[in-house]
């Protein structure tokens, strides 16, 4: 069970908050920026692990190595269906699936996250789970929605950076928003070599290891390891998060799909997205020219309110949006996580049939 059983102090609190807005930094430069000394900060963090407080996440900036899609499944439950038969399937579909790297339900609502090739596999992908949960009768006779984000016209603004909701929820100190670029990229392929191929699914598969015991599991050095997983991140290759337990957040997970008007480009929206990165809890955030999904964990339906009314309002009196958009909330004490943040059976496809 995750938790020290007790509100954290501020000095955890601080060092929590750091850690999450700081996934790469050590112990040292933890300190720097916190104020609390080394050996405080080092206790400090041994006993957030030990009591499952956040785990690492390294996720591969797949559209480096041929990945052509995100896309986003979202749907309606059939919550008169057996919660634990329910779940058993939904685990078992999320395992037999390795382009799912996010799965999670309430009690009547799921959201899917896949990285796919091409759009072939995201049309294989939909039919199966189409089929899935019909055979199952888990979607009220409603199909669900799919959202496809092509990455080379899409724009990733937060990658499940989750400082932005702990300063609402934890930290409660001023964030400053660093400089949006929403332009599109043209992603540059990346040849890697045999040895790079398997230090990076060993670095994406085991992330909280030390690299002395990946080495030892993908038969490298560890200094070869070290030293690739350090120009694995500088060149943007990999993009290293601390993802707190949502259980230990509580509050209520909202999920967003808005649609904008076609006069209007993501870069005309420059604003509204630093309004929603500065003043809401967001934990994610993906948007095309016409339409965005976003992730943001409140701690009161209050909290709701405010965020819906200062975000929707201000894009509304643009003349953004284009109709009301779906909106749903899902209380985090009723999610249950059936993939959880595993990008290693994508990695292993895209790498392996090269």
């Amino acid at each position: 069970m995750s938790g020290l059983g007790r509100q954290l102090t501020e000095k955890e609190r601080n060092t929590f908050c750091a850690l999450v807005k700081n996934p790469t930094m050590n112990d040292r430069e933890l300190s720097e920026i916190t104020g609390n000394n080394l050996s405080t900060i080092t206790a400090i963090r041994r006993r957030l692990e030990g009591a499952d407080y956040y785990f690492k996440v390294r996720i591969p900036m797949v559209q480096y190595i041929g990945a052509e899609l995100l896309t986003i499944a979202y749907g309606e439950l059939d919550s008169s269906a057996a919660r634990k038969k329910r779940n058993e399937l939904c685990d078992k579909y999320a395992k037999d699936h390795d382009n799912v790297f996010l799965f999670i339900s309430s009690d009547d609502f799921g959201i899917l996250m896949t990285i796919s090739r091409n759009y072939t596999e995201v049309k294989r992908d939909v039919d199966d789970l189409q089929h899935f949960l019909s055979t199952n009768k888990m979607n009220r006779g409603k199909s669900w929605q799919y959202v496809m984000f092509p990455f080379e016209v899409s724009s990733l603004i937060n990658y499940f950076d989750f400082s932005y909701a702990l300063n609402h929820l934890i930290c409660n100190v001023p964030y400053k928003v660093p400089d949006i670029d929403l332009k599109y990229k043209k992603y540059e392929q990346r040849n890697l070599t045999n040895k790079e191929k398997v230090a990076l699914i060993g670095l994406v598969e085991f992330p909280s290891l030390p690299d002395n015991a990946i080495a030892k599991k993908v038969d490298v050095s560890r200094q070869t390891l070290s030293n690739m997983r350090q120009r694995f991140l500088d060149d943007g290759l990999i993009h290293e998060v601390n993802i707190p337990d949502l259980k230990i957040l509580n509050g209520i997970l909202v999920f967003s799909h808005m649609l904008f008007n076609p006069d209007c480009m993501l870069e005309d929206r420059k604003a509204g997205v630093k309004m929603v990165l500065e003043g809401s809890p967001a934990v994610f955030v993906v948007s095309g020219s016409f339409e965005s999904t976003l992730i943001h964990i409140v701690a009161s339906y209050e909290d709701f309110s405010a965020y819906k009314n200062n975000i929707i309002s201000y894009y509304a009196s643009k003349k953004f949006l284009r109709g009301e958009g779906n909106i749903h909330l899902m209380p985090v004490n009723t999610l249950k996580i059936h993939k959880k943040f595993d990008f290693s059976g994508i990695l292993k496809n895209l790498l392996n049939n090269d």
